[in-house]
């Protein structure tokens, strides 16, 4: 059984070794992929499609995604993954709309909105409210993305030595 283990463990760290090597040059690829003008594009119309789609009250993100997944199946792997990422952040965005300017949150992260930004539209600074959600949504995003990124190595690297026992656990 040992023997069996040392070589598995033999063969996993020769190929976490080379993922290592291709890491950066894989992301720099992946960014140069995501920003071609095509795919720019397509996030800004799935972006803009996430919006009209979370302004609806009772239509959430998981809703948006779900009615454009065809269109995001006929598109192609990656232009299709950004498109349904734009959708869900726009329509994220959208939500935070509608919380704010009419006090109807579709989407239980709303609420929070709601109770934030309807005063202040009430006082007549929507346009300020609005703002702050959408940077805030913008930064918020940012760092989670930045956090995957960065902490993708360290996790993966600790997943491979998980035994049976540990999925017990987990």
């Amino acid at each position: 059984m040992e023997a069996w283990r040392a070589i598995v463990w033999t063969k996993v760290s020769y190929w976490a070794r080379q993922k290592e090597a291709t890491l950066s040059g894989g992301l720099v690829g992946g960014f140069a992929s995501a920003l071609s003008l095509e795919n720019l594009i397509i996030a800004l119309i799935g972006a803009s499609l996430g919006t009209l789609v979370g302004v609806l009250p009772g239509l959430g993100p998981v809703s948006a995604m779900a009615i454009l997944l065809p269109i995001s199946v006929k598109l192609g792997t990656l232009p299709g993954l950004i498109l349904l990422a734009g959708v869900y952040y726009g329509s994220q965005y959208g939500d935070s709309v509608a919380a704010i300017l009419v006090n109807v949150p579709s989407e239980p992260p709303a609420i929070v909105i709601a109770e934030a930004g309807y005063p202040l539209t009430q006082e007549g600074r929507a346009g300020a409210a609005l703002a702050v959600a959408g940077v805030g949504s913008f930064v918020g995003a940012m760092v989670g993305l930045f956090s995957v990124a960065i902490l993708i190595k360290p996790v993966s690297t600790l997943a491979v030595h998980l035994t049976a026992p540990d999925y017990v656990i987990l």
